[in-house]
């Protein structure tokens, strides 16, 4: 009998200490919490933190300074002001109807050139409303334009930017191995060829 009383008593030593521990950390945590975020609530604090998240617009790796010389030097009449705005209205057509669409910003991230065509990387950051919240995306564009030989004939020698397949016809509008559409249809003229979330 004595030795239960002896356990019993431990036992309950135990979770007392448990408890006392238990109610400090608590009283540590929201003593904290009360001080550097203004609440006792900690949920509060992560409701608000997502709801922070969810207000800032995606972060985004403009590397116009870089890339507005190149392209200007390729292009000299190319209206960075224009190539914006056209951004803007293609991811508009492309996200479709979205409740209080907006895009942010819009950045020049990359420029690539082959022996076909010239490709302007763009990233772009946009939110809108669905089920009463803000949601944030950042998006990668492709900005493309297609080079015409010296002889005035379509250059032919390309391949698919998405999965790398040969395209033997300028005539083709989608990839034959992957159903991407392609660059070709552009005919000198710049394009939006590849709209993604990035």
């Amino acid at each position: 009998m004595t030795g239960i009383s002896v356990f019993l008593a431990i036992f309950l030593a135990v979770l007392l200490f448990l408890f006392c521990l238990f109610l400090y950390i608590r009283y540590r945590i929201r003593r904290f919490s009360n001080e550097v975020f203004g609440t006792e609530d900690v949920r509060q604090v992560f409701e608000n933190i997502e709801t922070t998240e969810q207000e800032k617009p995606k972060s985004l790796n403009g590397m116009d300074m870089l890339y507005l010389p190149q392209i200007q030097k390729d292009f000299p009449d190319f209206n960075p002001t224009m190539a914006d705005n056209y951004a803007k209205e293609a991811l508009k057509k492309h996200v479709g109807k979205k409740e209080g669409f907006h895009v942010h910003n819009v950045v020049i991230a990359g420029y690539e050139k082959t022996s076909v065509e010239y490709n302007i990387i763009m990233q772009a950051a946009a939110e809108w409303k669905e089920q009463g919240k803000k949601v944030q995306k950042r998006f990668i564009l492709h900005y493309s334009y297609l080079i015409k030989a010296s002889s005035g004939e379509e250059v032919v020698a390309a391949n698919c930017p998405n999965c790398g397949g040969a395209i033997e016809s300028l005539s083709w509008e989608v990839c034959p191995y992957c159903d991407s559409r392609l660059v070709n249809v552009l005919k000198n003229s710049w394009k939006f060829t590849q709209i993604r979330e990035g």
